[in-house]
């Protein structure tokens, strides 16, 4: 039996077409897969990573060598080298936190192919509407990383810049402390129970060591405490005697149990009292003594006029 040409031809082109669509859509998942190593380049900044991204687009469509991309994030924009505006055009609204923030667009700069072969095929628009989804997700994600950064170096600047003495302790160690807190109790690396210092009032010194079991130990979520030392930048001798307020809790600190500590010198403030005490006296003493006054002047009054 003879077998025609076109026979032999048939299978030859639908072996051609399988081989092309598989290439194109390899293509489209080495796309996806750039984008997604790109994305996870932690060093790189948002700007960065968007114009890596735009590069890259042209290389996942059927004809790279005629394609331009442009990705437009509110007033900002991305795109290829060379660029050309023209009317083939295909485009995905770019979503971030679910309102639009721009779009990513895919440009045909010359339509160097047979009029009737269409430019763009349905497998390109899917894709580029997998991208623009990526792409939404990442820009959220960076965004909300970099408003926790400025958050917590805002928070760090408020407890670095304390009044208030703060330390953290974790597994037997301080592993944070702030300026005020050195102050009070000296520079790390040093021990962390309160009633091993030297600097502590020995009055004290029993108080605090049972206060810091208690803690340590769970016995009581929090404490609050009075005590008196003398901060390690000042001679004890010279009358630098403070008396601190401390307040101390169990908190979770980066996944693990671990013990705050708030320190507050109340020295002024204690003296200032005294003073309103003593001022409080002499007053009450100063209304005593005109009541006498009055009480001895009436009856002399009284004789004054019978004389």
């Amino acid at each position: 039996m003879e077998v025609s040409g076109d026979a032999h031809k048939q299978p030859d082109d639908v072996l051609k077409k399988i081989i092309t669509e598989l290439t194109e859509r390899n293509k489209e998942l080495n796309c996806l897969y750039t984008i997604s190593r790109i994305i996870d380049r932690q060093h790189h900044s948002l700007e960065e990573t968007l114009q890596q991204i735009v590069n890259i687009l042209p290389l996942a469509w059927q004809y790279p060598e005629h394609t331009c991309a442009r990705v437009a994030l509110e007033n900002q924009v991305f795109m290829t080298n060379p660029f050309a505006e023209t009317s083939w055009r295909q485009a995905c609204k770019l979503l971030v936190n679910g309102r639009p923030a721009g779009a990513v667009e895919i440009y045909c700069r010359e339509f160097g192919i047979e009029d009737n072969t269409p430019y763009f095929v349905k497998e390109e628009a899917d894709l580029l509407e997998a991208v623009a989804e990526r792409l939404g997700k990442m820009i959220e994600r960076r965004r909300a990383e970099e408003a926790l950064q400025k958050s917590e170096q805002r928070f760090r600047n408020l407890v670095e810049n304390s009044i208030t003495g703060i330390s953290i302790v974790q597994n037997k160690e301080i592993v944070y402390q702030n300026k005020a807190q050195e102050n009070f109790l000296g520079p790390l690396p040093r021990k962390y129970v309160l009633g091993d210092f030297e600097n502590i009032h020995p009055d004290d010194i029993e108080t605090i060591r049972q206060a810091s079991q208690d803690i340590q130990k769970g016995r009581v979520p929090k404490l609050d405490l009075d005590f008196r030392l003398f901060p390690v930048n000042s001679e004890r001798n010279r009358g630098a005697l403070k008396r601190v307020f401390c307040r101390v809790m169990l908190i979770d600190y980066q996944g693990k149990e671990s013990i705050i500590v708030y320190m507050i010198d109340m020295t002024k403030s204690m003296e200032l009292e005294q003073l309103l005490f003593k001022q409080d006296k002499m007053a009450s003493l100063g209304r005593v003594a005109a009541g006498i006054a009055h009480e001895i002047r009436n009856p002399l009054s009284g004789i004054n006029i019978y004389l």
